[in-house]
């Protein structure tokens, strides 16, 4: 059986993602458990985020003959910055990576400007090719961005970017411009050729906070311990803890956006 797992885990206290990233990236991790306690095979996960990037609803499909309660129960109990929180039984040729869509939230302290913030991050939706905006990777640089959003909290902005697919550090390097960019005085078109490579905004305040797939149906399976101890140490391990810790208190509500997949 083929079951599809979505969980949480905190970017900066891993070496990264992927798997042979160091012997503490997050998929290591995962995949050390698995084979520890014969849960079964672990297949791939939808999004390999950065280094220092956190993850609300990140998943990886695995192939097991357990009761996949089971799997996160052990999963939930032998690792540390992780929570897995739903499941999907799927078909046997499921792949995670072929989700729906993906959307992102950068996190920001206010602005003097957000409206400004605003306009220019609109320049972004649509079709672009986006070489300038990204680090090459071998991989066609023209995607489509359905929506930006920019949502205000008393001190700062969570700016949610939502599409089938992003290139590497695309997210990032429009931060970086548009931040940058609040301080000209002038309107510039981003995708110009006269445009420079703009600076790479930090990693740590990137969280990947929904994954969308087509008709699946996922199982709340959540140990609020194991939560109220991720977003503990999240609080401490962060520049702006308590604005992440917000966020992400807001985001693994199981009542909100986790279980909406089908929009």
């Amino acid at each position: 059986m083929r079951v599809l797992i979505k969980f949480m885990y905190l970017g900066p206290l891993f070496t990264g993602f992927q798997r042979g990233n160091g012997t503490n990236s997050v998929e290591d991790r995962i995949i050390s458990v698995i084979r520890e306690y014969r849960l079964g095979e672990y297949v791939e996960s939808a999004a390999r985020t950065d280094r220092n990037v956190s993850a609300v609803d990140n998943a990886f499909t695995i192939d097991t003959d357990e009761d996949p309660r089971k799997v996160l129960g052990i999963l939930n109990s032998r690792t540390q910055g992780m929570c897995f929180h739903s499941f999907a039984a799927v078909d046997n040729d499921f792949k995670a990576r072929h989700c729906k869509r993906k959307a992102y939230r950068y996190l920001v302290f206010k602005p003097s400007d957000p409206e400004r913030l605003r306009q220019l991050l609109q320049n972004f939706t649509g079709t672009h090719d986006f070489s300038n905006f990204s680090r090459r990777d071998g991989r066609n640089p023209v995607r489509t961005i359905e929506r930006i959003e920019v949502m205000e909290y008393p001190g700062w902005l969570s700016v949610e970017f939502t599409a089938r697919s992003f290139v590497w550090n695309q997210i990032r390097y429009i931060m970086g411009y548009a931040l940058e960019a609040l301080s000209w005085g002038t309107e510039a078109d981003p995708f110009s050729n006269a445009t420079e490579k703009p600076k790479l905004a930090p990693a740590e305040n990137l969280i990947l906070s929904r994954i969308d797939y087509e008709g699946v149906d996922f199982k709340t399976f959540i140990t609020r311990s194991k939560q109220r101890m991720l977003l503990k140490e999240l609080s401490r391990t962060f520049t702006m803890g308590e604005t992440i810790r917000e966020t992400l208190a807001i985001l693994s509500d199981p009542e909100g956006q986790r279980n909406n997949n089908t929009d």
